[in-house]
C-alpha cells in the first residue's frame, strides 16, 4: 500500500476529522473502498474497525493506524504530529444545524428535540 509520509511508515494514509454532521461519515465510506479503515468506539458500527487505542493519543496507535484511513472527531486531543495528511471536513452552518436538529427529531422526536434545544432535560 502506497504511504503518503515515505518518512514514517507508520503514518495513517488520511485522517479525516471535522464536527458533527459535515460529512465526515460520508468521506470515511469514500476512503473506504480503497483503504482499511479505523474508527474510535464512538463511531462504530459502519463496518470500520473500532479501536479503542484511538480514544487516546496518537502515539498509541500509531503503528495499527498505517497506511489506514482513520476517522477522529477532536483532532486536537490527539497529540498528532505536524505533516500528517488531515482532511477537514466542513459545512455551511446553517445546514449543519438543520442537520443536527433532523437527526435529534430522528432520535427523538418532534417533543423531545424541542425540549433538549430548551435546556430542558
Amino acid at each position: 500500500m502506497y504511504n503518503i509520509l515515505k518518512s514514517d511508515p507508520y503514518s495513517p494514509a488520511a485522517i479525516v476529522t471535522g464536527l458533527g454532521r459535515c460529512g465526515t461519515s460520508a468521506m470515511m465510506a469514500m476512503l473506504a473502498t480503497g483503504l482499511p479503515v479505523l474508527c474510535d468506539p464512538d463511531q462504530a458500527g459502519n463496518g470500520w474497525e473500532s479501536v479503542e487505542a484511538l480514544t487516546q493519543p496518537y502515539a498509541s496507535w500509531r503503528e495499527r493506524a498505517a497506511g489506514c484511513a482513520v476517522k477522529v472527531m477532536a483532532p486536537e486531543s490527539y497529540q498528532l504530529p505536524p505533516g500528517l495528511p488531515v482532511i477537514v471536513m466542513t459545512r455551511d452552518p446553517e445546514d449543519q444545524t438543520r442537520s443536527q436538529i433532523a437527526a435529534l427529531e430522528a432520535m427523538l422526536g418532534k417533543k423531545g428535540t424541542e425540549q433538549v434545544l430548551a435546556g430542558e432535560n
